[in-house]
């Protein structure tokens, strides 16, 4: 059997069976700027001071780059889904389960990205804090940040002390954002596929039968 050539994969990767591509992006769009409202939200309840300035443009550039991430996690589903059920759904129940492991995949996605600008949030956040504390130390005493040999200074410093506050608090908001992003993208594909009209691709199409013929003979 002769090896597929990379046009031939690519094509069947981007391939939306059984969904069609209006379906696939209108989901990736919607669920890309929602789920870009949180993750902005986020940054600005706990994350770095540095980028809370504009959440307006934040949540437009930040959902751009979220909507091409969920679309192809949807096109990875949808590959899985087709070698499973063949290029159609024939069954409510499978166009039910196919919408809700989009969601969760979509909210892995939209997880991984919240972890790492919460990861940049912290890195942002720790230099702050020494920064700050450099200016404020009048007396000289070296102050270490977390994470370097306790020998060389004091760990239950401010400094330290800061940097794990930090660290604590953008953890617990990552970790707040998991449930409500599965919840709100199941919510959402579920609406989506309501205005589908509980499909996520076309429609069979069935073959008119031509009309009797009135003509008298």
């Amino acid at each position: 059997m002769a090896s597929r050539t990379f046009t031939e994969r690519m094509r069947a990767f981007f391939d939306p069976r059984p969904a069609r591509w209006r379906t696939v992006v209108i989901i990736g769009i919607v669920l890309g700027y929602a789920d870009g409202y949180l993750l902005v939200a986020l940054t600005g309840a706990v994350g770095a001071i540095e980028r809370t300035n504009h959440p307006f443009g934040a949540w437009l550039e930040e959902s751009a780059v979220l909507v091409p991430l969920f679309i192809l996690a949807e096109l990875l589903v949808l590959k899985l889904v087709r070698r499973r059920t063949g290029p159609a759904l024939r069954s409510g129940r499978a166009t039910m389960v196919a919408a809700l492991v989009i969601s969760l995949a979509v909210s892995v996605t939209g997880f991984l990205a919240i972890a790492a600008s919460t990861g940049y949030d912290y890195s942002l956040q720790t230099k702050l804090i020494v920064f700050e504390e450099n200016i404020d130390n009048v007396n000289g005493v070296p102050l270490v940040p977390a994470g370097t040999t306790v020998a060389r200074g004091n760990c239950n410093s401010m400094i330290c002390n800061e940097e794990r506050f930090s660290l604590a608090t953008d953890v617990r908001g990552a970790m707040i954002s998991a449930p409500i992003l599965v919840v709100g993208n199941i919510l959402l594909v579920g609406l989506l596929l309501a205005y589908f009209g509980g499909r996520l691709g076309t429609p069979e199409r069935r073959k008119a039968t031509p009309a009797p013929s009135t003509e008298k003979v």
